[in-house]
């Protein structure tokens, strides 16, 4: 499984098209779960985009200390990869999946 972790602050819409292009260009038999940090002023939209799994930060911590959203996102994740991912990233090539499920997890 691909765990991909990405923050984001007040773009839910800009998330929900992110997290399609990645769901809809998976051409592999393996799974992927999207994991995404909020700060607690910004909560998540009802309902949330598919395929994600939300974590609130105890306090809003802002670009500064974004590697802490990564942190607790990558402390979460049950895949053998993390895939870190933007908010406003868009994927436009299929098969992301089975290119990095095609390498041995390091160890």
């Amino acid at each position: 499984m691909i765990s991909v972790l990405c923050p984001t602050r007040l773009r839910w819409d800009m998330l929900a098209a992110s997290l399609a292009s990645l769901e809809s260009r998976r051409t592999g038999d393996g799974t992927a779960e999207y994991l995404v940090a909020h700060d607690p002023d910004d909560p998540p939209p009802y309902p949330p985009p598919p395929h994600a799994r939300f974590w609130e930060a105890p306090q809003r911590y802002g670009y500064s200390r974004l590697h802490e959203y990564y942190n607790a996102l990558a402390a979460q994740a049950q895949g053998d990869w993390l895939f870190i991912w933007n908010d406003d990233a868009r994927l436009v090539s299929a098969g992301w999946d089975e290119v990095i499920g095609g390498h041995a997890p390091a160890l």
